[in-house]
């Protein structure tokens, strides 16, 4: 619709126009049939951005359209390898470690036994070089004690002087060994009053043998100085006035073994009463509780001890582990 100017032959009164049908731009007669297309009105939130272009169609428009097929995340392997066959050396039914090829693993345990293999060598040498010189130390302080003989067997060095020398002995390696442990004696005899001799015991010769163990006291190295006491002539120096410890030693073996250890100024008892009579630790003394006793350790015993007080002169019966029926009968 247009409007022209007013005029003066209608009073001023503008005069609408309306337009003829048919032109451009302007909407179809109803009666003519014609069919207009309304065009959608353009605003802001409708105009295309530069992120959406215009010719993009509105989710209506491709709600009709199939949706592609998915493909799957993973990709699926075109052909499935067979399981890898087992290594020769490697048992059936066994599947190699995670990670590991089987080759792997034999060189891993070859590596493993070589190792052990050269530990093995290595602590061999060293247990060698040990005995090597323990030896040597050995026959050094033999030396030095003018001994007349040595070992350095399981660990352990030994050092025999003559009785003569005894005093001496200990002087000179208690100057290398300063530390005193024990002193103590053996009773070497064919024949004992209870139990059975040691095997071999014809050929033994009787004696006492005393040992006194001295040690460093600044590493592990020590040894043991001996000698041999006749059984006739039962004396020994004494080495208090060297090691003022050895004095209670020196008084318990004199107890047990009736040895004299000549200069130690207290012979005094330690245990027994001083009228006992005998030295227990002899092995001519019959230790009566060990004739009704078995000896520790001792096997296939054959009936057990008695009830009767054999010290006290009663008499025995024959232990056979019913100890307080005839109390009870």
């Amino acid at each position: 619709m247009t409007t022209s100017p007013s005029d003066p032959t209608n009073g001023g009164e503008a005069v609408v126009e309306e337009p003829v049908s048919g032109e451009s731009g302007a909407p179809a007669d109803a009666d003519n049939g014609a069919e207009t297309a309304a065009e959608p009105e353009v605003t802001e939130e409708t105009a295309p951005t530069e992120d959406q272009p215009a010719e993009e169609q509105p989710d209506e428009e491709r709600a009709g359209e199939e949706p592609a097929e998915e493909q799957p995340d993973e990709e699926q392997p075109d052909e499935e390898q067979p399981d890898e066959e087992p290594a020769e050396d490697q048992p059936a039914g066994e599947e190699p470690a995670e990670g590991q090829e089987p080759a792997e693993e034999a060189a891993e345990a070859a590596a493993e036994g070589a190792a052990v293999e050269e530990a093995a060598a290595d602590e061999a040498a060293a247990d060698e070089a040990a005995a090597d010189e323990l030896a040597r130390f050995a026959a050094e302080l033999a030396e030095a004690l003018g001994a007349t003989g040595w070992d350095a067997d399981h660990g352990t060095v030994r050092v025999k002087v003559d009785r003569d020398r005894w005093h001496g002995a200990v002087a000179a390696a208690s100057g290398r060994l300063p530390f005193f442990s024990w002193l103590s004696a053996v009773d070497w005899a064919r024949e004992v009053a209870v139990g059975e001799p040691a095997e071999g015991a014809e050929e033994l010769e009787e004696r006492y043998e005393v040992l006194c163990r001295l040690s460093s006291v600044t590493d592990a190295s020590g040894a043991i100085v001996m000698t041999d006491v006749p059984k006739d002539d039962p004396w020994m120096p004494s080495i208090v006035d060297l090691l003022p410890g050895a004095g209670w030693h020196e008084r318990e073996a004199a107890e047990m073994f009736g040895l004299d250890f000549r200069g130690n100024p207290n012979k005094k008892h330690l245990y027994l009463p001083d009228r006992f009579e005998g030295h227990p630790l002899r092995k001519s003394y019959p230790l009566l509780s060990r004739e009704v006793k078995p000896w520790p350790g001792t096997v296939d015993v054959e009936g057990m001890p008695g009830t009767a007080n054999v010290e006290a002169g009663e008499a025995d019966t024959e232990g056979d582990g019913t100890e307080g029926e005839d109390d009870e009968a």
